[in-house]
Order: structure tokens, then C-alpha cells, then sequence
């Protein structure tokens, strides 16, 4: 019962965990689609601020700077990515207060690509001349002087520009190149003073300029078309993307191994519920089978009195067999007969050689008659193929030509007697030959009547030796049946035998499995079944 017990606790605890587990992947998977949605954003916000990005720097300008990184990122060993920097404006990150001055300050200097050296600009100007894609100014750091004179110090009106722009170590003389001697001011008339006493260019937060020799430059600014605005949003947008793209992965992963484990607890689950499945039916057939035993055993408990009565007259059965047991002994030992007087065993004996002589003397005889009738087929033959043939042919040539020529004869015995006397031969010499083939005729057709009446008496004489033969078969075949029934009686006999010896056993064994009679039995040892069904 114990281990029932924990049976259903560890599947109640595998279903437990398995909701555990089912609702951290819900979780996983709604992250992962809050992520895929905001990255789907991302993307579609990327291609507006790339848009936006190329419309800022001009199209021509963007194109020949993405020909330049493409020609750069397709030969990795001649320009690695410590070769070509990119554009400046990529590089450095300003103060988002100090943007407008910044862009005003460098102006077109923020597209300007920076590279390691001059000879890799020389490379790609050539590249962009066979491949016809625009102009790019380059800015070698090898050719920038890193010990530039520092800007003025700041003010309270005023504070160097390049102190509020950051960038890598690599490319500050790039950034101090274009910002170095730029001071942003309160307003213009500081920046006209400073611009004059200190001899250095000027600009205000809103992007008026005034440089060192006295020229001004202002009005209105779009801070929407501002380069370094536009190349932040899209550069921030990259990193945010790339930041959240390994979160995304993460997650995926987290959820792959989050489904592995699910999987694993609804087998386990699977398995233990198959396994409870198997021990209650189990349980049930065992209940089943102590049911049906117990029914058994309570039908046994009704039978034994009915057993009983039968015990007894299993006994007096076998008494009765035994006494039938010792009269078929008495009359297995006694000699076996036929049961036919001596009379008829004589007559059986001469049947059966009679017989023998009659199947000895049918071989000769048939093939006597066989003889016979090759005989007279091979005297039909020859009278239809050669006597008949040759009678009709005398009897049309004594019809025909013998009669014509007689005729004829007499008609010219006047004239010639010679010729009449060969005719006559001739006649004569035919009717000759006619009389033998009728001679001939008449043997061959009293051979075949003999021939006939021989067969016809053979074949009498066949068909009395068949009766007699059949007659014998019978008597044969009943004195076979007479055998086969004593046969059969006397294997009755044995299996009557046979039956008696297993009843007999059989009773011994049921009374060795009841045993011995209880002490409360020996009242009623003797009494009637008359009586024992009244107590």
C-alpha cells in the first residue's frame, strides 16, 4: 500500500513540475516574441533611418562611401578592418547640447573616411575610378599630426568643442584636425570677442559661426537634416539590435532546453501513468482471480457432501468392474476360434483354391481371346481390302467388257472363227478366276464364322469364370466381415478393460485427495443416503 502511496506522490510531484516547467516556457516564449517583435520594429526603423541617413549625407556621397566599405570588405587581406575606419562621422559621439555646433563646425568633414595611411586611400581611389563610384575624401591618420597645438581653455562663456566629443584613442587627431581650434560660445557677440582676441573659430549652440578672420555665418538651421543626428539614431539603432539579437538567441536556446525537459517530464509522466495503468489492471485481475477462487472454493465446500455419495458409488462401480475385469481375463484365456464348423471351413479352403485356380487360368484365356480377335480383324481386313476388291473388279469386267466382246464375237463367227475362239478362252479363263475368288470368299468367310463362334464361346466361357470369381469375391468378403466383427469384439473387450482399470484408478486418486474421514463421520459409516440427506 506504501508504495502505492509514493507511486502517486511522485507522479502528483512529476505533474506539479511538469506545470512548472510548461509555464516557464509560456514566459520564455512570450520574451522571445516581445523580442522578435521589437527587432521586427527595429528592422523596419533601420531601413527609414537608413533612408534618412542617405537622404542627409546626399545620395551620391552615401553611395560612393558604402562603394568604398564594400570594396574594403570584400579584400580583407589588402584592407582589414585596421586599414579603412569608415566614415568620420561614425567614429566620434557628441553631446547630444552640442550636436548643432558640431555639425555646423565640421560640415561636410563629418562624410570624410578614415583610413590608416595614405597608400590604402590611394588603393581605393583607384578602385573608385575603375569602378566609376563617385568621390570620397580620405583622411590618413599616418599623414595627422598628433601634437596639435591645444585649444584655448574654457570660459565661462565659452568651452573648446572638442572637449565635449568623444571617440577611440586612434582617431582623435582625426577629431582634433576638424574640431581642435573651435570654441562654442554663449551667443555671437562672445564669439565675435573670443573669435578676435584669441584668433580661433566660434560657433554658438544654435550654429551661428564666427571664424578667426572675422567672416559670420547664421540663420536658420533644420535640426531633423543634421548628420551627426542622423548617423547616431541609425548607429544606436545597430547597437541596439546587436545587443538584443544574442538576447534573442539566449532565449531560443533557454527554450530548447526548457522543451528538452518537458519532453523528458511527459515521458517520465507518460512512463508512471502507463505503469499505474499496468498495476491497476493488474490489481483488478488479481481481484478478479481471488473472487473467482473464492467462488471455487465455497462450490468445492457445497460439493464435498455430493463428493461423497459419488466416492461410493465410485466404489460399488468398481466393485463391479473388477468382478466384469476377472470374467473378460477368464475369457481372454480362453483359445480364440473362428467360430466356423468343419464343414465350413472345408468349403472355404476349396473356395479359396478354386478361386486361385480361376484367377491362374484367366491370363491364358484372355490372352488366348486377345490372339483370336487379332485373327479375324486381320481376315476382315484383308477380305475387304483384297477378296471383296477383287470379286467386284471380275464381276464388272464379266458384265461389262466380257459380255460386249461375246456379242460381238458372234456377230463376226462368220467372219473370223479364229478370233471367236480366243474370246471363248478368254471367257472361259475369267469364269475360272471369278469361281476361285468365290472359292476364296467363301473359306475366308467361314474362317471368320468359326472365328466368331470361338470368340462368342470364350467369351461365355469368360463371363462364367467372371460369375464364379465375383461369387468367390463374396464369399471371400463375408468371411472377412466374420473376421473383422470378432476383431472388433475382441478389442471392445480390451478397451472395456482398459476403460474399468482408469476408472479405477481414477477413483483411487480422489480418494487419496479427500483423505481420510473425519472422527464425526464413523456415526454415519453404513448408513443409507436415504438417511444421510435427513441429517
Amino acid at each position: 500500500m506504501s508504495t502505492a502511496a509514493n507511486a502517486t506522490a511522485e507522479l502528483s510531484g512529476l505533474h506539479k513540475e511538469r506545470d512548472e516547467v510548461h509555464a516557464k516556457r509560456q514566459e520564455i516564449w512570450r520574451e522571445e516574441a516581445d523580442i522578435s517583435s521589437k527587432i521586427k520594429v527595429l528592422r523596419s526603423g533601420m531601413g527609414r533611418l537608413a533612408a534618412n541617413k542617405r537622404s542627409v549625407f546626399g545620395s551620391e556621397t552615401y553611395s560612393a562611401i558604402a562603394a568604398v566599405m564594400q570594396a574594403a570588405s570584400e579584400d580583407q587581406r589588402t584592407f582589414g578592418p585596421s586599414r579603412v575606419f569608415g566614415p568620420l562621422v561614425d567614429l566620434l559621439d557628441v553631446d547630444s547640447k552640442f550636436t548643432t555646433a558640431a555639425d555646423v563646425t565640421a560640415g561636410g568633414a563629418l562624410t570624410h573616411v578614415v583610413v590608416d595611411s595614405d597608400s590604402t586611400a590611394a588603393r581605393l581611389v583607384r578602385i573608385m575610378q575603375q569602378r566609376r563610384a563617385g568621390r570620397v575624401t580620405f583622411i590618413p591618420l599616418s599623414r595627422l599630426d598628433r601634437n596639435t597645438r591645444p585649444p584655448p581653455d574654457a570660459t565661462p562663456d565659452a568651452i573648446p568643442l572638442v572637449s565635449k566629443i568623444s571617440c577611440d584613442e586612434r582617431f582623435q587627431p582625426a577629431v582634433n584636425q576638424v574640431f581642435g581650434r573651435t570654441m562654442v560660445t554663449r551667443s555671437v557677440p562672445v564669439a565675435t570677442e573670443m573669435s578676435r582676441d584669441l584668433g580661433v573659430d566660434c560657433v554658438t549652440l544654435d550654429g551661428d559661426q564666427v571664424n578667426r578672420r572675422g567672416a559670420m555665418t547664421g540663420g536658420y538651421m533644420d535640426v531633423s537634416r543634421s548628420r551627426i543626428e542622423a548617423a547616431r539614431a541609425l548607429r544606436e539603432a545597430e547597437d541596439k539590435l546587436r545587443r538584443m539579437e544574442p538576447e534573442l538567441n539566449r532565449l531560443r536556446d533557454s527554450a530548447t532546453r526548457i522543451d528538452a525537459s518537458l519532453s523528458s517530464v511527459l515521458g517520465e509522466i507518460q512512463r508512471r501513468e502507463a505503469l499505474e495503468r499496468s498495476s491497476q489492471s493488474k490489481i483488478m485481475r488479481l481481484r478478479t482471480e481471488t473472487e473467482q477462487l473464492q467462488r471455487y472454493n465455497t462450490a468445492d465446500q457445497a460439493s464435498i457432501p455430493k463428493a461423497k455419495e459419488r466416492i461410493a458409488t465410485l466404489e460399488e462401480s468398481i466393485e463391479n468392474t473388477k468382478k466384469r475385469l476377472l470374467s473378460i481375463d477368464a475369457e481372454l484365456k480362453t483359445p480364440m476360434s473362428s467360430g466356423l464348423t468343419p464343414a465350413e471351413e472345408a468349403e472355404l479352403a476349396q473356395l479359396k483354391t478354386s478361386l486361385d485356380n480361376l484367377r491362374g487360368g484367366l491370363g491364358p484365356k484372355s490372352e488366348q481371346r486377345s490372339q483370336l480377335e487379332r485373327q479375324v480383324n486381320e481376315l476382315k481386313s484383308e477380305l475387304e481390302g483384297n477378296l471383296e476388291r477383287r470379286r467386284a473388279e471380275l464381276q464388272t469386267i464379266l458384265d461389262s467388257d466380257g459380255l460386249t466382246q461375246i456379242n460381238g464375237a458372234s456377230e463376226l463367227i462368220t467372219d473370223d472363227g479364229e478370233q471367236c475362239s480366243s474370246l471363248a478362252e478368254a471367257l472361259q479363263k475369267r469364269r475360272k478366276e471369278l469361281e476361285q475368288a468365290e472359292t476364296a470368299l467363301s473359306s475366308v468367310q467361314a474362317k471368320v464364322a468359326a472365328s466368331n463362334s470361338r470368340i462368342s464361346d470364350l467369351m461365355k466361357s469368360t463371363k462364367s469364370l467372371e460369375a464364379k470369381l465375383e461369387k468367390d469375391r463374396d464369399e471371400e468378403a463375408k468371411i472377412s466381415k466374420s473376421v473383422e466383427e470378432e476383431r472388433q469384439k475382441i478389442e471392445t473387450r480390451y478397451s472395456h478393460q482398459a476403460l474399468a482399470k482408469q476408472k479405477k484408478e481414477e477413483a483411487e486418486r480422489k480418494i487419496r485427495e479427500l483423505g481420510s474421514l473425519p472422527a464425526a463421520s464413523a456415526s454415519i459409516v453404513g448408513s443409507s443416503i436415504e438417511c444421510l440427506f435427513e441429517t
